[in-house]
């Protein structure tokens, strides 16, 4: 929560609050939207004091939280949290591409529910939509 200038409660969410709705209109409570958020400021416009701040007062509901950060500027709360710090480096292997793990039965599987789920957005895809994109061989 908080306060407005006339002093008044915001209560603030970070979560997408709508219902997902498939591509015939109806109401899907499984794939409700996670909470993904975006900060957008100059530099030194205070974005990584935001950030730091609303993590830290999630921290009762022990959220998972994973964060891309410029210039290591919350190595030093990322670690007072008891989270894990990676620093990506140019050139160095990440991981992080779901398109170049080996091609075989499970990753196919993997990568193409991957596609159909990006696809998907808040509408949804019919199923032969989904066969082309498993037939597509995303790897």
């Amino acid at each position: 929560m908080f306060l407005t200038e006339g002093g008044s409660p915001f209560f603030a969410s970070l979560h997408d609050m709508r219902k997902t709705k498939t591509r015939g209109g109806s109401e899907s409570e499984e794939d409700k939207a996670p909470g993904n958020t975006l900060i957008l400021g100059p530099i030194g416009g205070g974005k990584t004091t935001l950030q730091t701040t609303l993590v830290a007062q999630s921290d009762k509901t022990k959220p998972t939280v994973f964060t891309f950060d410029r210039s290591q500027g919350q190595y030093v709360f990322v670690k007072a949290m008891g989270g894990v710090y990676k620093v990506l480096q140019r050139g160095t292997e990440t991981g992080f591409n779901p398109f170049s793990l080996e091609p075989n039965a499970e990753n196919i599987a993997f990568a193409s529910g991957l596609v159909q789920r990006l696809a998907a957005g808040n509408v949804g895809i019919t199923s032969g939509e989904a066969n082309e994109i498993h037939s597509a061989h995303c790897l």
